[in-house]
């Protein structure tokens, strides 16, 4: 996940909400600019692009910057036959530190196997000996949002009770509340 954009030279993409629906937008290229652009962000001959959207609405070619690490693995899961039939995904596909087995990146797939969502896991931290992830970035591909996550505090190894670990708590908010004023005072 890179820090700074870098913005696709010499491209435009645009989307025409009067348009057919199969035809997702129109892409123009200023051939002399995106030449010389690829050229310099070529790697191994290749140049990823996402098209974003920004916050007031307008598209725009980023250059897709991540790598996997050298010292990285994918590894795919696909959920059981009964979980499929309640799961919105066909199969995730995790880029997994093989040093710190952390996963890095993941994608999931929709059902008919189209990639819907790319998660990115960032600024990860050594606390109390244990390497957190303390920022995650999920882009929904369909709606063409972005939801960040940073955690500004953690806490490792702190007593719960086991009462609170149970069914009870996810459905009984006032017990929730109540159990979790104790917990979040310990920060």
């Amino acid at each position: 996940m890179a820090e700074d954009k870098i913005f696709a030279e010499g491209f435009s993409f645009k989307r025409n909400d009067n348009a057919p629906e199969f035809v997702v937008g129109k892409q123009s290229i200023k051939v002399d600019e995106a030449i010389a652009w690829l050229k310099a962000n070529a790697k191994n001959g290749w140049v990823n692009l996402d098209i974003k959207r920004a916050k007031g609405g307008n598209y725009y070619c980023e250059l897709d910057t991540w790598e996997s690490p050298k010292s990285s693995t994918d590894k795919k899961s696909t959920p059981t036959k009964q979980r499929a039939m309640k799961s919105n995904y066909s199969k995730m596909v995790d880029y997994v530190d093989k040093e710190n087995f952390i996963s890095l990146k993941t994608i999931l797939y929709s059902r008919s196997g189209k990639q819907i969502k790319k998660i990115y896991t960032g600024k990860i931290e050594m606390i109390d000996g244990i390497l957190i992830p303390r920022q995650t970035v999920v882009y929904n591909l369909e709606t063409q949002r972005r939801t960040s996550m940073t955690m500004l505090e953690v806490s490792i190894n702190k007593e719960i009770d086991d009462d609170f670990l149970t069914k009870r708590t996810l459905t009984d908010g006032a017990f929730r509340e109540r159990h979790l004023k104790r917990y979040q005072s310990d920060f």
